[in-house]
């Protein structure tokens, strides 16, 4: 049910009638006397609401908002008959003449352009309301109470006309600041003609408006919870103060009430009901110095008892208007959705690559031998006489002979005249010709037999891609479907600390698969936060966790802050080409993704110069565009030996790569290697080598051409030495160790600097040489 139809119920003014076969006019003529009669009970009740004493503009207002003709006649009509019933003669007059003055001039100017202007029914009625009250103020005299009146009259008089006039006019549900404004607006109208009836008393004591207002307080409290519930009370509260109460009894009793049961509102009406009667009575003892009445427990009573009685279904149609107390899910349902789209996307990858995988392993084998000596009898045999009787007389004796011949011809790859038996040469006319046929034909499978090898490895290359789509799009669907969610206790932190400090942002916080905390601060306030020099440690100190801020997504209006590593890691890189050349056959790099992992690779190409540049760069740049992306780095590596082998079908491809991923939480490292030289790993006085058994990306096999993975766990004072096989060259590696034994307190970058220098005493520079070294600290 939307929040126009709930109006619609409760103004009754637009309520179709369920009459099959009528017209929308004969609708309209069956409504018109319900809606005169509802139109002129609110002109009437609104008339007699009355604030500060002697403050009733609300049956003016009703008049200004109503249309013209008979639904403004009407309105007019129940607004009078309302202030004639006022107590006095000087304020019903006023407030008469009022009405009838802003009916007229409503009704004069239709048809004029500016009339149509929403603008138009308020100013009138302010307009007017503020002529008529200098009147009568000037004979009141111009005090500051009268001044006071004065003004609260024409703010309003023209006020309530724009919000009833919005309350009461068609809205069509597809604009949410329109929805906003209608629904306040109708609570508008709700409040006002609460104030109307609050004087109605039961047995002198019980007031039906404030019982009404109690029930409303309920309703906001039990499905809005604490700050609905708290802000309807303090809102229902003065508006029962200004009616009657020289104090805010009303406001101060409602407020605490709200307040109390507004944390019950999960455990069920009964509780809710309990907390509210008891926080009600506690109130009442409590302010019993202000008001000696016990009538606020029984007006309480009376509304619990139609609150506990009131079905559900009716309950969540009157408080359409109340935002429920609960959190929306959208997100995350939109996140459940995109996951079950891209696990479909991937099974269908999937589903593709083992249909084409089946059907190329079923496929017929063209290329027996047997064909060679068919193909060689068709073409040689066919034009002799004889043909008949060797290929069809004595066809067994002619095929036992070509069996016999077949081993030999596999191990030579040709046949002789010699080699036939000598019965069968003594009897065939074109022995010579025949054998050349054979060899020409074995020649030819040989050749379609590599193709065939060839293209069948590029397919399944090719088609194997179908396979590494769908696990890059199962991983995509698994990080939508893990525990990445949101903080709103870390994010309410945030938020509140930057509303203490008066800067104007906003803070999102969520958290990633690995755990890993992201916030991102946006607004224009944050060159605020960036002039204190100690702004990580402030925010660390609110998240309760050490942060670091990302300054290559950061901008001037935007902060990108993320869970601190407890372990960091320095990277220092040294490379020589080799003596002659004009450019380094090796290519490096290193990153850190947000995810806290730490990334080096180091490719050597294939040969020397520009060529092997082009190589080992090709390899480093495929391969941090998938890491950087998210794509696990086993998978990354296949698709870059895949993306080799298929290059390699019109050229000669081919890249070591060294690949090196550490945790910088953890300190857990995978090392992946592709034919790649030894990575060496000192702890303490011990120095690790390990090394690659597999061959370089573009050289192995596509159907198991997974890199190696060696795994270990680097702690504060490790290093690790990452190098092409320039460095050491095949020799001893005795003087490296001897290197990495004696680096005492070196930077990463100077000893980095030792090993190639120490290389090209050993090795000289009959190759490209390349170190990329890691050490491992503790973050200061």
């Amino acid at each position: 049910m939307t929040a126009k139809d709930f109006h619609e119920k409760l103004v009754f003014l637009k309520r179709e009638l369920r009459v099959p076969g009528d017209s929308i006019a004969a609708k309209q003529r069956a409504s018109a006397p319900a809606e005169y009669i509802i139109r002129a009970l609110l002109g009437f009740l609104l008339s007699r609401a009355t604030i500060f004493s002697s403050v009733a503009p609300f049956g003016a207002a009703i008049t200004a908002a109503a249309p013209v003709g008979a639904p403004g006649a009407v309105t007019l009509l129940g607004a009078l008959f309302g202030y004639m019933l006022m107590p006095g003669t000087i304020q019903p007059l006023k407030y008469m003449a009022i009405s009838v003055l802003i009916s007229a001039v409503i009704h004069l100017c239709r048809g004029a352009p500016f009339s149509e202007k929403k603008w138009f029914p308020p100013l009138t009625a302010a307009a007017v309301t503020a002529s008529i009250g200098f009147v009568y103020a000037i004979d009141a005299g111009w005090t500051a109470a009268a001044t006071a009146r004065y003004a609260a009259d024409v703010l309003l008089a023209g006020g309530a006309a724009y919000f009833y006039r919005v309350a009461m006019s068609s809205w069509d549900g597809t604009d949410s600041q329109a929805e906003t404004k209608h629904a306040v607006s109708v609570i508008l109208l709700l409040a006002t003609a609460l104030a109307a009836v609050s004087g109605i008393l039961l047995f002198r004591t019980i007031s039906v408006g404030r019982i009404i207002s109690v029930l409303i307080i309920m309703l906001s409290a039990f499905r809005g919870g604490i700050a609905y519930g708290c802000a309807s009370a303090c809102a229902v509260g003065l508006l029962m103060d200004a009616t009657g109460s020289a104090v805010p009894y009303y406001t101060l009793l409602y407020a605490f009430c709200a307040l109390v049961s507004g944390a019950f509102t999960k455990q069920g009406r009964v509780m809710f009901l309990a907390s509210y009667i008891l926080a009600d009575a506690v109130a009442v003892v409590w302010l019993w110095n202000v008001s000696s009445s016990a009538s606020a427990m029984y007006e309480v009573f009376i509304a619990s008892v139609a609150f506990a009685v009131l079905p559900s279904r009716t309950m969540a149609r009157m408080t359409i208007l109340i935002p429920a107390n609960t959190k929306g899910y959208g997100v995350l349902k939109a996140r459940e959705y995109a996951k079950s789209r891209v696990e479909l996307a991937a099974g269908a990858f999937r589903d593709l690559y083992d249909t084409v995988r089946i059907s190329m392993n079923s496929g017929v084998n063209d290329s027996s031998i047997s064909t060679v000596f068919e193909a060689a009898a068709e073409s040689v045999c066919r034009r002799c006489r004889r043909s008949s009787e060797c290929w069809q007389a004595r066809f067994n004796d002619t095929q036992d002979i070509m069996n016999n011949l077949t081993p030999l011809l596999r191990q030579q790859g040709t046949l002789r005249p010699a080699d036939f038996p000598q019965y069968f040469a003594e009897k065939c006319a074109s022995l010579a010709e025949f054998a050349s046929a054979v060899n020409a034909e074995y020649k030819a499978m040989q050749v379609r037999r590599r193709y065939k090898t060839l293209l069948s490895e590029n397919r399944i290359t090719a088609y194997g891609q179908y396979a590494d789509f769908s696990t890059v799009l199962r991983g995509l669907a698994c990080e939508l479907g893990s525990d990445i969610g949101f903080d709103p206790e870390t994010e309410h932190k945030l938020q509140k600390f930057l509303r203490s400090a008066d800067i104007d942002a906003s803070a999102a916080v969520f958290r990633d698969r690995g755990g890993r905390l992201h916030a991102e601060l946006s607004g224009g306030g944050l060159y605020l936060l960036r002039r204190d020099q100690e702004f990580l440690n402030r925010l660390s100190g609110v998240v309760g966790m050490r942060l670091c801020c990302s300054e290559e997504r950061s901008s001037s209006g935007r902060m990108i802050l993320l869970e601190a590593e407890p372990l960091c890691a320095t990277v220092g890189i040294a490379s020589l080409r080799k003596k002659g050349q004009s450019a380094c056959g090796d290519s490096g790099t290193y990153f850190k993704t947000d995810e806290g992992l730490l990334y080096i690779l180091l490719s050597d190409g294939m040969g020397a110069g520009s060529d092997a540049a082009r190589y080992s760069m090709d390899a480093v740049r495929i391969l941090e565009k998938f890491l950087r992306a998210g794509v696990q780095p086993e998978l990354a590596m296949r698709i870059l030996n895949d993306q080799m082998l298929l290059r390699n079908a019109t050229d000669t491809v081919a890249a070591t790569v060294d690949l090196m991923c550490i945790d910088l939480f953890s300190g857990e490292t995978r090392l992946f290697k592709y034919g790649a030289a030894p990575t060496y790993v000192r702890r303490g006085d011990t120095v690790r080598r390990i090394r690659s058994r597999n061959l370089a990306a573009g050289l192995g096999s596509c159907i198991d051409g997974s890199p190696e993975l060696v795994r270990l766990r680097l702690e504060p004072g490790n290093f690790a030495v990452v190098l092409t096989d320039g460095v050491i060259n095949g020799s001893e590696d005795r003087w490296l160790r001897e290197v990495l034994a004696d680096c005492q307190g070196e930077s990463a970058r100077e000893m980095a600097r030792s090993i190639l220098e120490s290389a090209m005493k050993n090795t000289g520079r009959d190759d490209d040489m390349t170190v990329i070294t890691i050490c491992i600290s503790t973050r200061l």
